[in-house]
C-alpha cells in the first residue's frame, strides 16, 4: 500500500514538473470555469459592480485612484445611472462606498425616482479600517464572497472581483460566478421624449420611455399623406385644407382651375394661339368660333347661297355666296327690243333688265295692197325689221 501511494506521488511530481506531462495533467484535471475578461471604462466598471453588490471592486477603484463622481458620455455618474435605472441594490452599494448624493446629475433627478431606490433611507458610507483583507490594500475592509459578486472558485489576475488597469481602462475578470458580463446600459433619462406630442407631430409607434408613473411618447413630424409643400404646375392648393407636418405647413393640392378652356375644340370652333391652361397633367387650350373667312351668315341683295358650301363657326353655319342667276335678265337690251318696264333682277351689284321686242307703233311687218314702204323708214321690233 505505501509502494502504491509513493508511485502516485512521483508520478504526479514528474507530470507536474515536466511541461509535457502538465499539459496532459491539465487535460486529466476536471475543468474549471473559463476567464472571460470584458474591457470597459472605470466608470462602467463602477456600475458594474455597483449592480451586483461588489462592494470589494469598488472599494479597489476608489484605492486605484478612480473618483466615484466620473461621468458617462451622457454626463451621468454611477450613482445617477443607478438611480435612473431605479436599481436599489447598485445605489446602496455606491452610497455605502461614498458616493455624492447631491452632485449635479444627482440634482436634476426627480424625487419620485429617489423615492423608489430609498435614498433617504441609505445605510451610511462604509468605515474603512487600517487593516489588510484579502485584497491586500491597506485601509480596505475584508468583504464576504456574497458582496463581491464573484465566485470564490474564480480564476481572476489580482484577487477575487479584481480590476486592474489595462491600456487605459479597466480588464474585469469575471467567472462563471454571480458577478455576471458587464454592461454599461442605457440610462432611462428619457431625452427627447414627451409626455404627448405638439400640434404637427405624431408618435412613433412602439418607442416609448417610463418616467415614473408616467409613459412618455417620442414624436416625428406628422405623416401628411397627399399633403405637399407647394403645387406643381398645373395645380393649385385646396383651399382650406391644409396638414401640419412639423414646423411645416403642407397644403393639398388640385388641378387648376382652368375656366373657359377645354381639351379640345369642338366642331365649328378653333384654337386660340398661344393661350393655354395647364390642369393638373393636362395642356387646355381655348376655343373660339372659327374664321370663316367668305362665308356669310346671310346672303345679300343681288347674291345666292351656293349650294352646299357651308362652314360652322362656333353654334352659327355660315354659307357662301355667289351673285344671284338672274335667268332671261340682261344687263341692256339689244337692238329691236326694249326695257320692260319696271321688271329687273340684281345679280351682285349688277341690276339687271328684262328685255321685249321693241314696240314700232305704225310699223308693219309688210305693206297691205295699196300700200308701199316709205323707203329707209323702218323699225326694228325684236329680229324683225318694219316697215312704215
Amino acid at each position: 500500500m505505501f509502494k502504491k501511494t509513493l508511485f502516485w506521488l512521483v508520478l504526479m511530481g514528474l507530470m507536474t514538473s515536466n511541461p509535457v506531462f502538465a499539459q496532459y495533467g491539465q487535460m486529466a484535471r476536471p475543468a474549471t470555469r473559463a476567464v472571460k475578461t470584458v474591457k470597459m471604462t472605470p466608470r462602467q466598471a463602477m456600475y458594474h459592480y455597483a449592480k451586483s453588490g461588489n462592494i470589494n471592486g469598488l472599494q479597489q477603484l476608489k484605492a486605484q485612484g478612480h473618483n466615484m463622481e466620473l461621468l458617462d458620455e451622457k454626463g451621468q455618474s454611477a450613482l445617477c445611472e443607478a438611480v435612473w435605472k431605479k436599481d436599489k441594490a447598485a445605489v446602496s452599494a455606491l452610497i455605502r462606498i461614498g458616493a455624492d448624493q447631491n452632485s449635479q446629475c444627482m440634482r436634476k433627478i426627480p424625487q419620485s425616482y429617489k423615492d423608489v431606490v430609498g435614498l433617504r433611507n441609505i445605510a451610511s458610507p462604509l468605515v474603512t479600517t487600517s487593516t489588510v483583507g484579502r485584497t491586500g490594500i491597506p485601509g480596505i475592509p475584508v468583504a464576504t464572497a456574497a458582496e463581491t459578486g464573484l465566485s470564490t472558485g474564480a480564476k481572476v489576475g489580482i484577487g477575487i472581483g479584481a480590476v486592474a488597469l489595462v491600456g487605459g481602462g479597466i480588464a474585469l475578470a469575471a467567472g462563471g460566478g454571480g458577478g455576471g458580463g458587464a454592461s454599461s446600459g442605457s440610462d432611462e433619462l428619457c431625452v427627447g421624449y414627451q409626455a404627448s406630442c405638439s400640434v404637427g407631430y405624431e408618435e412613433v409607434v412602439g418607442d416609448t420611455c417610463q418616467s415614473g408613473d408616467t409613459t412618455l411618447v417620442k414624436c416625428q413630424p406628422a405623416t401628411c399623406s397627399g399633403y405637399q409643400a407647394s403645387c406643381s404646375v398645373g395645380y393649385e392648393e385646396v383651399v382650406g385644407d391644409t396638414c401640419q407636418s412639423g414646423d411645416t405647413t403642407l397644403v393639398k393640392c388640385q388641378p387648376a382651375t382652368c375656366s373657359g378652356y377645354q381639351a379640345s375644340c369642338s366642331v365649328g370652333y378653333e384654337v386660340v394661339f398661344g393661350d393655354t391652361c395647364q390642369f393638373g397633367d393636362t395642356t387646355l387650350v381655348k376655343c373660339q368660333p372659327a374664321t370663316c373667312s367668305g362665308y356669310q351668315a346671310t346672303c345679300s341683295v343681288g347674291y345666292e347661297v351656293v349650294s352646299g358650301d357651308t362652314c360652322q363657326s362656333g353654334d352659327t353655319t355660315l354659307v357662301k355666296c355667289q351673285p344671284a342667276t338672274c335667268s332671261g335678265y340682261q344687263a341692256t337690251c339689244s337692238v329691236g327690243y326694249e326695257v320692260v318696264s319696271g321688271d329687273t333682277c340684281q345679280s351682285g351689284d349688277t341690276t339687271l333688265v328684262k328685255c321685249q321686242p321693241a314696240t314700232c307703233s305704225g310699223y308693219q311687218a309688210s305693206c297691205s295692197v295699196g300700200y308701199e314702204a316709205i323707203s329707209g323708214d323702218t323699225c326694228q321690233s325684236g329680229n324683225a325689221t318694219l316697215v312704215k
